[in-house]
């Protein structure tokens, strides 16, 4: 999973783990996205200051903040397609974080937004050059800007976790019979892997890298397991640099397409499943 995706599901997972007093703000710091890897700050308006995430948490729930969701589109207007383009520094589907607040709460907010109700931040990657007496800084800077208002917050309430699993499982199911019909037998291994992602109760045991600790239920880890082995969409040797002849190419492009959807669908379901809306 590309590192910018991972962060910003962290932090959708760990702020409403927050807002329903299920872990503490801070926790979300010392997780591998941020620290030594990433030094993070978040725009809490349009023009506002930049704030630590555990700051810019707490800043929103007094104004009213009731869950934080995650939005990805397809926003490409060239013609690589965003699976394809994936790879690359600002490629793929683009991803953003959502601040949904109860307007019903907050007067001022109410008087301001009227029906709008979710703001959005987009986040800004910048590799930090260091010298050797630098070394102790992180290797990123990332800024979270204010990117605008969106409509009604209930556009955000995924499918049930039933049908993303269904889904997931279809597409890697028909990816695998590919490559195994292509004697591709390590990408057939690896779509086995997260096939079985699906159904192993030991993958519904988490680590705190997306979310604390017993924040998603065993079914929604498990999916969410299954999608992160089933990103190999970036880098070199990536699923994406493999190519074939005529009808073999055009059946290539259609399960990695389905697949690379499902998966995106499967991480923004899973985590907006489990905000408060």
């Amino acid at each position: 999973m590309k590192a910018e995706v991972g962060q910003i599901l962290a932090l959708a997972n760990y702020g409403n783990a927050g807002l329903q007093e299920r872990s503490s703000f801070t926790e979300i710091e010392t997780t591998q996205f941020f620290g030594s890897f990433a030094d993070v700050a978040l725009q809490e308006k349009e023009g506002g200051e930049f704030l630590s995430p555990s700051v810019w948490f707490v800043r929103l729930q007094k104004a009213g903040c009731k869950a934080f969701v995650v939005d990805c589109q397809d926003t490409s207007k060239s013609r690589l397609s965003a699976r394809m383009s994936n790879g690359f520094v600002g490629g793929g589907m683009v991803w953003r974080l959502g601040i949904v607040f109860d307007t019903q709460r907050t007067g001022l907010l109410r008087s301001i937004l009227g029906s709008e109700k979710v703001g959005f931040c987009r986040p800004k990657w910048n590799f930090q050059r260091r010298s050797e007496k630098e070394s102790t800084l992180p290797l990123w800077q990332v800024r979270y800007l204010f990117d605008g208002w969106s409509g009604d917050f209930r556009q955000f309430v995924p499918k049930d976790l039933t049908a993303l699993a269904s889904e997931l499982q279809f597409s890697l199911e028909t990816v695998q019979d590919f490559a195994r019909r292509q004697s591709l037998d390590n990408w057939a291994g690896i779509f086995a892997d997260a096939i079985a992602k699906l159904s192993d109760e030991k993958s519904g045991e988490q680590t705190n890298t997306y979310q604390p600790e017993g924040f998603l239920s065993p079914d929604a880890s498990r999916i969410f397991q299954a999608a992160e082995v089933a990103s190999v969409f970036g880098g070199m040797g990536s699923w994406n640099d493999l190519g074939f002849e005529g009808k073999m190419q055009s059946e290539y492009e259609r399960v990695s397409n389905r697949l690379y959807l499902a998966v995106n669908d499967a991480l923004r379901g899973v985590t907006n499943h489990f905000a408060n809306l």
